[in-house]
């Protein structure tokens, strides 16, 4: 096959498009430039040599063009924009008195590239593999390099190195030769990129989650959370030394008063007998011991709150936390451990989990510090107003 055959109009082409790139395509387009261009038609060229099948001169002419022309209709439209692309071909070709057959030709070889077509003839098949041919070369990787930095750019926003990788593998994945030469010269290599990338998705998996998750901080995220644990536990063991104070200060309030008033002492008998408004006392400050007293003990008083699971448990959900043996222990022994498998390679989660976690104990410590502050409260009313009702009757009878 010679490739020198009509080099006018494909240099006319050429020629043309070096202008047309520098005025009209973007400069966000860093990728899908002039120099990809050629290098495109150099590929389907490439393809249309070498196929197992007889191309004809004017069908490599016809390849060639639609090749210089694939990419334009970016410039209108960012997705879809085979039509666009056509759309000029047509134009352009229409200019320079190009035949009717061939600019429709050239035009459905451009729109043959949409995702969702599959090729249907020899001309197709061989566009396609040229269109697609950088999939299988060595420089893959580089020219995604500056793919994603126009994709970026266009999409306004950068993407994670899990969302790049999963993009990259969906792009091999999708990428199919269809002639006998692009299999055989690049099929493999296109295999061995999407097996690298697949090994690149799980170091960006991991490199995403520790952004995600903080880790890229070194152990700082770690220590946070050993830090809030190991505080939830101290202020805990606080509360429950000063309820044990309360309750042991006012059982034995209570066990003097009531040993005092029910030993049946003829002076106490005497005392209440002459003095009955002294009684008013000490009732309210057996009543307010007696009160501080319950409300040490239920501070004091072990809380096991417990979520009720149903056949819809989702362990990933967010009104649960399955690291609190009140909720695990419903659980399964196998989904437990299958559960804990997950945590294992789930980072993102086993950091949620701790989190909820961490907020629920918080929840318990508020409760016990509200109920502990009530029986102080109490405790000292009570003492502190029957000690006042004491002197007043006390001045009031003198």
């Amino acid at each position: 096959m010679s490739t020198t055959i009509k080099e006018d109009i494909l240099d006319q082409s050429r020629s043309h498009l070096r202008e047309w790139y520098q005025e009209q395509m973007p400069a966000a387009y860093v990728y899908h430039n002039f120099f990809f261009a050629e290098e495109t038609v150099e590929a389907v060229q490439k393809v249309a040599d070498k196929s197992e099948h007889e191309i004809s001169d004017s069908d490599f002419e016809l390849l060639s063009l639609a090749a210089w022309f694939q990419f334009t209709g970016m410039a209108r439209k960012e997705r879809d924009y085979y039509d666009e692309s056509a759309s000029i071909a047509s134009d352009f070709l229409k200019e320079r008195g190009f035949g009717q057959s061939g600019i429709k030709t050239v035009q459905s070889l451009i729109r043959s590239i949409r995702p969702d077509h599959e090729p249907a003839n020899v001309m197709e098949k061989v566009y396609h593999d040229g269109i697609h041919l950088i999939a299988g070369r060595k420089s893959f990787f580089k020219k995604a390099d500056l793919l994603r930095l126009e994709e970026e750019h266009l999409r306004e926003e950068p993407y994670t190195e899990k969302e790049w990788s999963e993009h990259v593998i969906e792009l091999l994945t999708n990428t199919h030769f269809y002639t006998a030469y692009a299999r055989g010269k690049y099929g493999k290599r296109r295999l061995e990129h999407l097996s690298k990338q697949k090994q690149n998705n799980v170091k960006a998996e991991r490199n995403t989650i520790k952004k995600l998750t903080g880790k890229d901080m070194g152990r700082g995220i770690d220590t946070l959370y050993r830090t809030g644990f190991r505080n939830h536990i101290n202020l805990s063991r606080i509360a429950d030394g000063k309820a044990n104070m309360m309750i042991s200060i006012n059982t034995i309030v209570l066990s003097i008063l009531l040993a005092v008033s029910g030993a049946g002492l003829s002076f106490i008998e005497n005392f209440f007998y002459d003095s009955p408004g002294f009684a008013l006392p000490v009732i309210i400050l057996l009543l307010s011991s007696l009160t501080a007293l319950v409300f040490a003990v239920f501070s004091a008083k072990p809380s096991v709150t417990t979520y009720k699971l149903n056949s819809n448990f989702d362990p990933n959900s967010t009104e649960t936390n399955m690291l609190y043996f009140g909720n695990f222990l419903q659980l399964e022994k196998e989904d437990f451990v299958h559960y804990m498998d997950n945590l294992k390679v789930d980072q993102e989660q086993l950091y949620n989990d701790l989190s909820r976690d961490l907020y629920n104990l918080g929840l318990v410590l508020r409760k016990k510090y509200q109920l502990l502050t009530i029986s102080y409260n109490v405790f000292v009313g009570g003492l502190v107003l029957s000690v006042l009702v004491f002197l007043a009757i006390y001045v009031l009878m003198a």
